[in-house]
């Protein structure tokens, strides 16, 4: 999953008019590893703003998700949960189309799935 294919997923995940532009910055920058601090100095905002921000994005998000997301968890359990199929100009077939997919908890592995070969 890429970042912009996050925010679309972000966008379906949280009510209209919740997200505004220091969420969506901390959103994205969280994405590439920045902490807040860095944030906060490179837009311009004071840390505990960005920092109050951050925390209300967590939120929100773990409220819609139904666990608790955190700037550490929140590009894995993005990834656990949700994948995005027709997104990219890659798929021809489907150039207009995006679909939202969620994973199945109950879908079946391959046998031995899960197994290493040990020496």
């Amino acid at each position: 999953m890429q970042i912009e294919e996050a925010l679309k997923l972000l966008d379906t995940l949280l009510p209209p008019g919740s997200l505004n532009t220091v969420k969506t910055l901390v959103f994205r920058e969280s994405w590439e590893g920045k902490g807040y601090a860095a944030i906060a100095e490179a837009a311009g905002y004071d840390a505990d703003y960005v920092k109050i921000a951050a925390a209300q994005l967590w939120k929100a998000l773990s409220q819609a998700l139904g666990e608790k997301v955190t700037k550490k968890n929140f590009r894995s359990l993005l990834r656990q949960k949700f994948w995005i199929s027709d997104l990219s100009p890659s798929n021809p077939s489907r150039p207009h189309s995006s679909t939202l997919q969620f994973r199945s908890e109950q879908a079946p592995l391959p046998f031995n799935s899960a197994q290493e070969k040990l020496p």
